[in-house]
């Protein structure tokens, strides 16, 4: 990234890439808004816009923590498709958070595991909440709750596509194991 004294912004090497220092706004294709300061947090959307935006994020990314001595405690990172211009958003945290609750409840898993799920919603209750405190545009309780049901619905069904390989890839082992000792066992037939 490069000053730009007339501009007075960065630019990355195909200036399409920027950032403002006094705003603290970073702009892809100067459209695209996806770092925002807010309240001394630095709203960071990692969203994958476009390939090139991509490369922008990477580069930002770098930029903040080498060049302008960012914190990676002061940075929240976001995973959103809108525009941080149109706000900021918690569906994606709501979402991670009651997929770590359904983790954090299943039986028959390792402490160690059940350990961090705990921790990772612990984490995310804090996130939320920090971001409800910078005005992240709140969702309806009936729809946290329609999402909470439909995440839920949608780990349940792939732990049941995951059993059905499990099981249909330890049937073929069966099979293939059982014909190849069919096959031994002629053979040793035939010497005999």
């Amino acid at each position: 990234m490069e000053w730009r004294p007339r501009l007075k912004i960065y630019q990355g090497s195909n200036r399409k890439n920027t950032f403002n220092p006094t705003t603290f706004e970073a702009y892809s294709y100067g459209h695209w808004q996806y770092v925002k300061k807010v309240k001394g947090k630095i709203l960071f959307n990692y969203f994958k816009y476009s390939h090139t935006t991509a490369k922008h994020q990477r580069e930002m990314f770098q930029f903040l923590m080498t060049k302008m001595k960012v914190k990676t405690k002061d940075i929240i990172i976001l995973n959103q498709a809108e525009n941080l211009r149109e706000g900021f958003f918690l569906d994606d945290f709501y979402k991670k958070l009651f997929l770590a609750e359904f983790a954090a409840n299943r039986k028959g898993l390792g402490k160690e595991y059940l350990k961090k799920q705990k921790k990772t919603v612990l984490q995310l209750r804090t996130e939320i909440k920090t971001l409800l405190k910078l005005g992240a545009r709140r969702l309806a309780g009936q729809d946290i709750e329609n999402l909470r049901q439909k995440v839920v619905n949608n780990e349940l069904h792939r732990l049941q596509e995951n059993r059905e390989k499990s099981r249909i890839t330890r049937e073929k082992r069966r099979e293939l194991l059982a014909n190849v000792r069919n096959q031994f066992e002629s053979t040793d037939a035939v010497a005999v």
